[in-house]
């Protein structure tokens, strides 16, 4: 803190005041230089040069024997670094301080910079209260109060918390630590509060950023800005909002929107993206999309009666048919005529026995009748011709042997049979005859027939396969059968309309996020 020195023009200033009382003491500007030096009570002038000269803001007694100034410099026209100061009265040095040679400046201004400074002058003795001090203001230094301007009492820290003294001031400092204490508009400190706080009127605050996540109380601007953007940030772009109402939702959420008209949301998957669009209210069948189906009719039962149908000719073709079982029967066919042929029978090896009917005494004679006959056998069961049989020698490809040879006998009844037999009344005659293994063969005889008679077995069933005989037609006759019915297919009909696939629905109203 720097000491101003009163000097001796100046104090005897204060003197013949006291003493004549003619005038009062103006001290009516404060000046800054540049000197570095120890101030005297023999100034009568700064020592350095004049950097600034200021007319005090305020100032007057603030003791018995205490001269209180108060001045500032905002002026963006000077800047300077002060190292001495000189209190004046008009022309006269009341008051003098200087750094020293090597002291630094107490004041230093830029052109940005302000000045405020205040100045107490201390009087060994005398009565101040004839001081005047010149500016925009004039201060009684007395005590202070609410209708009086005045000297006042620093509160302490701990009179600050109590908050029950009405006369004393709080500095910036001590006001600091009791605000620390509450809660805080501009939430740079963390505070922990407790106790019920009322607020007697609607405080403002300061609205906090979008994206600031300090502790800063919330106004009703910034709580209503945050309701706005979380609605908004809930409905991204492509979001639909469903109502009944017919408000644009642009004017609750905010953003732009567009009304989606008569269709129905599907949802996407891996047939149809997300924002496909497709389908119809309506539709007219066609073939296509018709099941497969038949019409089937009963037409009435009116007596007995036949119905004749001729199928197409479609070229040579065969049929089947089936015969139903119908127990044991025997079944007769004729051959085709196909020109002369002959007919192979091959006799396994076998005896014949019969007896002759009996006919009363008689006598058997050969007469011209005579049989004859070629008989090949195998070379194994004839080893030489007796009797009526003439050995012809072997032939081969005829035998079953594994030589393949034959032996070829010839028959001739009339080498034995002579004579007559005796007639001794009716009798029978046992024949019995052991032929070999014989084949047979019918001479040709020109174009002729065979009839075939099966044998009855049982019931069973027979497949008949006609033959392929080119393009024909057949011509069928049903059987007259009484009163019976007939099924029917019918023509197609319908006339084809469209017609609505809507399902049951409630109409509402729909809107699309566009941005």
């Amino acid at each position: 803190m720097a000491t101003l020195l009163l000097t001796q023009a100046g104090a005897d200033l204060f003197i013949n005041t006291e003493q004549s009382g003619t005038a009062s003491v103006v001290l009516d500007r404060v000046a800054f230089g540049d000197g570095k030096y120890t101030a005297s009570v023999d100034q009568t002038a700064l020592v350095g040069n004049e950097l600034r000269s200021i007319t005090p803001t305020a100032g007057g007694s603030a003791a018995d024997n205490v001269i209180h100034l108060t001045l500032t410099d905002s002026d963006t026209a000077y800047a300077y670094e002060a190292t001495e100061i000189g209190v004046f009265s008009g022309a006269t040095l009341v008051a003098v301080y200087s750094v020293g040679a090597s002291g630094d400046p107490f004041v230093v201004k830029t052109a940005a910079s302000s000045v405020w400074l205040t100045i107490d002058i201390a009087l060994t003795a005398g009565d101040t209260s004839a001081l005047v001090v010149q500016g925009d203001l004039s201060l009684d230094l007395n005590q202070a109060t609410t209708s009086k301007r005045g000297t006042v009492y620093l509160a302490t820290e701990q009179e600050t918390a109590a908050g029950t003294d009405a006369l004393k001031v709080v500095t910036p400092y001590t006001l600091k630590k009791e605000t620390n204490k509450l809660v805080h508009a501009d939430g740079n400190v963390p505070e922990n509060v407790s106790g019920v706080k009322n607020f007697y009127s609607s405080p403002t605050v300061p609205t906090p950023g979008k994206n600031d996540s300090t502790q800063k109380a919330a106004n009703t601007a910034w709580v209503r800005q945050l309701m706005q953007e979380m609605l908004l940030a809930a409905h991204p772009v492509g979001s639909y909002y469903i109502t009944e109402g017919s408000e644009n939702p642009a004017a609750i959420f905010g953003g732009t929107w567009q009304q989606v008209k008569d269709v129905f949301l599907m949802g996407a998957g891996a047939a149809r993206q997300a924002g496909a669009t497709g389908g119809a209210s309506s539709v007219a069948l066609t073939i296509e999309n018709m099941p497969a189906h038949a019409h089937t009719a009963t037409t009435a039962s009116n007596g007995a009666h036949t119905h004749t149908a001729t199928t197409a000719s479609n070229g040579a073709h065969t049929h089947t048919a089936t015969t139903a079982s119908a127990g044991g029967h025997a079944h007769t066919a004729t051959t085709e005529s196909a020109g002369a042929h002959t007919h192979t029978s091959t006799i396994a090896k076998a005896t014949l026995t019969g007896t002759a009917a009996s006919a009363g005494a008689h006598t058997h004679s050969r007469g011209s009748m005579n049989i004859t006959g070629t008989l090949v056998c195998d070379n194994e069961m004839v080893n030489s011709a007796t009797g009526c049989f003439v050995d012809k020698g072997y032939v081969s490809g005829r035998g079953a042997g594994n030589d393949d040879v034959a032996k070829k006998l010839e028959f001739n009844a009339a080498e034995k049979w002579v004579g007559s037999t005796s007639s001794a009344g009716a009798h029978t005659h046992t024949v019995s005859v052991t032929l070999p293994k014989t084949s047979l063969a019918s001479s040709s005889a020109g174009g002729h027939t065979h009839t075939l008679t099966t044998a009855s077995a049982g019931a069973h069933t027979h497949t008949l396969t006609t033959a392929s005989a080119g393009g024909h037609t057949h011509t069928l006759t049903t059987a007259s059968a009484g009163g019976h019915t007939h099924t029917l297919t019918t023509a197609s009909v319908g006339l084809g309309k469209a017609f609505s696939i809507l399902p049951p629905y409630r109409a509402v109203n729909m809107w699309k996020r566009t941005a």
